[in-house]
């Protein structure tokens, strides 16, 4: 009786010049084949003298050679997205069109690295309780690109400084009791106010590039303090989503001036495969 094993060995020799036909005939028009679970298609790309097409990734921080890039490997239907909310450009460049739709698999990546100044600054305005101590020695350390001020004034930034490291919290207490015949009622009072020997800033304004090569921006951020038994400090930035917005169009714009008019449409937005979706 042949068992199974010997049925596979007799069809995989007598089984490769059709596979190879029915590869050739599926390439040709569908590109779809059936395979016997017990053959193998392996790809020889790697033992010809040449790759059949283009497909990699370039990854680089210059907007400069990502341009350079681009334009010189570009194929039919290129196009660069810019993704806002991570600061990266994506060049497809094999994206094709839709009568012959490449396999966007040759990627160009341009990455924007958040300046020192910036991820200082929203390390310390996330709106999470810092201390005082992390509030200080972040206007002491940044004091060229800070401005503070309360409601009504500007605070020179010593002032500021000394003011947070000494914020003190005050409870004042009162409580009243009433006693009657057939009941009895209590009742408490108590208000808690930071105070400071200097005067406090409610207002920091922090001037920066964000990014290298974007222009400058003035971040405004609100201080609050949480009057809890350590007095702790909150910072947040106003309208961020605003600023974001506006970074994004500085980068759209850095892109279009370094690239070649015309030859490389610039998006706003990012760009997926459905099947096989790029790595960001």
């Amino acid at each position: 009786m042949i068992d199974k094993d010997s049925i596979d060995t007799i069809l995989a020799s007598h089984g490769t010049a059709p596979l190879r036909a029915a590869i050739a005939e599926a390439m040709a028009n569908d590109g779809l084949v059936g395979v016997p679970s017990f053959m193998q298609v392996t790809d020889l790309e790697v033992y010809m003298p040449n790759r059949r097409r283009l497909s990699g990734r370039f990854h680089t921080e210059s907007a400069l050679h990502f341009a350079e890039y681009v334009e010189k490997h570009k194929e039919e239907g290129a196009a660069v997205f810019i993704n806002t909310d991570n600061m990266k450009a994506t060049g497809v460049l094999n994206l094709g069109s839709p009568e012959a739709p490449g396999h966007s698999d040759n990627l160009a990546v341009l990455s924007k690295r958040a300046t020192p100044e910036y991820s200082a600054l929203l390390q310390i305005a996330n709106g999470a309780a810092k201390s005082q101590r992390d509030v200080a020695e972040f206007i002491e350390d940044w004091q060229l690109n800070i401005t503070c001020a309360d409601d009504t004034d500007e605070i020179p930034n010593k002032q500021a400084i000394a003011a947070v490291r000494s914020i003190t919290i005050e409870a004042l207490k009162r409580q009243e009791a009433t006693e009657e015949k057939l009941s009895a009622s209590k009742s408490a009072f108590e208000s808690v106010q930071a105070t400071s020997k200097e005067k406090i800033p409610t207002l920091i304004e922090f001037k920066c590039n964000p990014y290298n090569d974007l222009p400058e921006q003035v971040f405004r951020v609100r201080v609050g303090i949480l009057t809890t038994d350590k007095p702790q400090l909150v910072l947040r930035i106003a309208m961020l989503d605003k600023h974001k917005q506006q970074m994004g169009e500085d980068f759209k714009s850095e892109i279009e001036t370094v690239m070649s008019h015309d030859l490389v449409p610039v998006y706003l937005g990012e760009y997926g495969d459905c099947d096989r979706m790029y790595r960001r």
